[in-house]
């Protein structure tokens, strides 16, 4: 057991180091998507990132009212906004993609990149070198 070290707790300082981890990932993740990196220590392989969503893919995602998932359509380009994490109070920043869902009744709202799957096999991210740039069936 000792050299599994100091067990963890569940804390708010754990969850609050979790959450810190998580954003890091993911702005490494855009990072890459953006070709602002090629490269990470947290991404095993920048090839296995997918591309971003762009205009006329169809999505799954979570309505941000309703918090129900729905199914609908990318529409123009995402947008970056800046927000303070309620519960650590750093700014992060977070990618909002207008989708169009498919119930005329939910409308076309602003939903952050966390919230939304791509439906079907997503493309990958290529680079030079990597093995296997795109997965057979890619839309």
């Amino acid at each position: 057991r000792s050299r599994m070290g100091r067990p963890r707790r569940l804390s708010r300082r754990f969850f609050r180091e979790e959450r810190v981890k998580l954003h890091v990932f993911r702005q490494h993740v855009r990072d890459v998507q953006l070709g602002l990196r090629t490269e990470s220590d947290l991404i095993p392989s920048v090839s296995e990132v997918p591309v971003r969503l762009v205009e006329g893919q169809r999505v799954t995602a979570v309505h941000p009212e309703t918090r129900e998932l729905h199914t609908g359509a990318i529409l123009g380009i995402p947008s970056t906004r800046t927000m303070v994490d309620p519960y650590d109070g750093r700014e992060v920043e977070i990618i909002y993609y207008n989708v169009k869902f498919d119930e005329r009744e939910l409308g076309s709202p602003l939903v952050p990149d966390i919230d939304i799957m791509l439906r079907g096999v997503p493309k990958l991210m290529s680079y030079e070198g990597a093995s296997a740039p795109y997965r057979q069936g890619a839309v």
